[in-house]
């Protein structure tokens, strides 16, 4: 059954939307016109609420309680970039998933993850840097991404910083968001089937269902036009 949203008010929605798209404070401050203090104040707030550790935590949570949801952060176009490496079956997967929640009132068991895709050409990261970013999605912090890892908070940090220079990205949560539209991670590396199904639930299935066409399309266009032999002229 799906959580009870918790009741953001509209500035600390404003905020953790900004945040999804990897604003730094200072930005999301001269975005809706108010002080980096304030913006501070009112993350501190969203977090409480969402029982969250960090403001990339309270995103995810207000997206799985349907505090925020996915088509107020990004586009159409934007979700496709985004979700483009699960390829149509899946996304397609999920449209069924939820046609079927909305038909039963339920959302049924999908908990094998979506099965590993042949990558895209992208920017490179290392195992060791994309493993960092996976787990900057899932909201923790340094230290916890050390310990999961069994490595040192300093090696966590530099992964990271090697990983936002590789993708130019001013901060972690960006760089995430950049290596998702690069190809450098895919989705289903960080979400399983059921996460994706609570995310983009708030869509509806008939559009998850055109994301699904449209990611068809797009991977049709990137096909490379089959070649054609030349004949051998017999004189």
């Amino acid at each position: 059954m799906r959580k009870k949203s918790t009741t953001l008010t509209m500035g600390e929605r404003n905020i953790l939307m900004l945040v999804a798209r990897g604003l730094t404070n200072k930005e999301i401050a001269d975005q809706l016109g108010m002080t980096v203090s304030k913006v501070k104040m009112l993350l501190y707030s969203a977090c409480s609420k969402m029982k969250a550790r960090n403001r990339i935590e309270a995103v995810f949570f207000a997206l799985r309680q349907g505090a925020i949801s996915v088509h107020e952060i990004y586009s159409l176009d934007e979700l496709v970039e985004l979700t483009v490496s699960l390829g149509p079956e899946t996304v397609e997967t999920v449209a069924q998933v939820l046609r079927q929640r909305l038909e039963e009132e339920r959302i049924p068991s999908a908990s094998e993850e979506v099965a590993r895709l042949e990558e895209t050409q992208g920017v490179e990261l290392t195992e060791g840097e994309k493993a960092v970013l996976i787990l900057v999605a899932r909201g923790m912090t340094n230290q916890e991404i050390a310990n999961h890892l069994y490595t040192s908070a300093s090696t966590v940090k530099m992964l990271l910083y090697q990983a936002c220079t590789k993708l130019k990205a001013p901060n972690r949560a960006q760089a995430f968001i950049i290596a998702l539209r690069r190809k450098a991670i895919n989705v289903h590396e960080v979400f399983s089937l059921d996460e994706l199904v609570e995310l983009l639930s708030a869509l509806g299935p008939e559009t998850v269902e055109t994301l699904a066409q449209l990611i068809r399309r797009r991977l049709e266009q990137e096909q490379p036009a089959p070649s054609i032999e030349k004949i051998p002229h017999n004189p």
